[in-house]
């Protein structure tokens, strides 16, 4: 590894459990005795013994982990902890310790139960990459009074800084329903099924489901922190300091695929943008699409004279019918980002 360049491995929307998550890759259309299912939890392990092996028949090493969100699927438990101990297992041996691996959460990584700003709602991520001494972002509810955690990751000689950013805080929030809407939505499952309790329970569940909104939004209190961080973070002694963002939400949409859903993109994003702009990052590093694409952003200055040039990189993850592409490199300035389908 040479002081002109640095590698990370990106890693986003894995999507396991401890109770395991199909994958179904192949066409099972007769069952048959003796073949296992088809897991993502499997699939993973491969992928990173796979590229363990290469890059150390390569004599490769790794700078760092950018984890972008998404280690469970629909909160289901072991996510968390499933993916940092394969990070490790796998990694450790080419330079990653827990120190070095980035993580913020993604919509899936956050308990629905409980209100936006609650350090409840991120408890199980918490738990692992804070507890583990993961670099994590600053997170509302968890970090207001104060925090011991790290939240940037800085290279060696200040060539190269990463800091996490927190998407999340208000996926699945719930609508405030004003009343008297309020109280007759309350009872509506009861009213409208009778003595059917498994009819009520079903309508409980979807009458809930219209009134949340799975909301991408980034606080200004926490870009008040980012930005307090990155100006205190230290600088290279010559040249500049290449900035990386880690978010799990978009900035841009990676393909012409549309989503057709409230609260598709960021609900603040020109907000979000400028702030990418004015602290100088140079690249941003999300999943949540659950695709791959590197395409530049320019975000320009309020009176539209001059711009910001942006690498925005969108992770892509692995599924039915999709090409699993391994040790994919993509180059900005000093940066060697090494791709992993995850």
């Amino acid at each position: 590894m040479n002081s002109t360049s640095a590698t990370f491995l990106h890693v986003t929307d894995a999507h396991i459990a401890y109770a395991g998550t199909a994958l179904e890759r192949d066409d099972r259309k007769t069952v048959v005795a003796g073949l296992q299912p088809q897991t993502r939890e499997a699939a993973l392990r491969q992928v990173f013994e796979r590229l363990a092996e290469r890059l150390s028949r390569e004599r490769r090493g790794l700078d760092g982990v950018i984890f972008s969100g998404d280690a469970q699927d629909r909160g289901r438990q072991g996510g968390h902890e499933l993916l940092l101990d394969l990070l490790l297992s796998f990694f450790g041996p080419l330079g990653i310790t827990a120190g070095r691996i980035v993580a913020t959460p993604g919509n899936h990584d956050v308990d629905r139960t409980y209100d936006p700003g609650t350090a409840e709602r991120y408890k199980d991520f918490c738990a692992t990459w804070r507890a583990r001494g993961c670099v994590v972002p600053w997170l509302d509810g968890v970090d207001d009074a104060g925090s011991t955690a790290p939240h940037s990751l800085v290279g060696t000689g200040n060539d190269w800084a990463i800091f996490p950013i927190n998407s999340s805080n208000w996926c699945h929030a719930a609508a405030v329903l004003p009343e008297p809407l309020a109280s007759v939505w309350a009872q509506l499952p009861h009213l409208a099924s009778g003595s059917d309790t498994e009819k009520e329970g079903k309508l409980r569940h979807q009458l809930d489901a219209l009134a949340r909104y799975d909301m991408a939004r980034i606080s200004e209190h926490q870009l008040e922190q980012v930005r307090r961080l990155v100006d205190r973070a230290p600088r290279p002694e010559h040249g500049r300091q290449l900035r990386i963002a880690v978010l799990h939400h978009h900035l841009r949409a990676p393909s012409l695929r549309e989503e057709i859903k409230a609260f598709s993109d960021i609900s603040n994003l020109e907000q979000v943008r400028a702030f990418l702009r004015d602290r100088e990052f140079d690249v941003v590093i999300h999943g949540h699409k659950h695709e791959h694409a590197s395409q530049f952003d320019h975000v320009y200055d309020h009176a539209g004279d001059s711009a910001r040039r942006l690498l925005v990189v969108s992770g892509a993850t692995f599924e039915a019918g999709c090409r699993l592409a391994l040790n994919r490199e993509n180059r900005a300035s000093v940066i060697s980002d090494t791709y992993v389908g995850t």
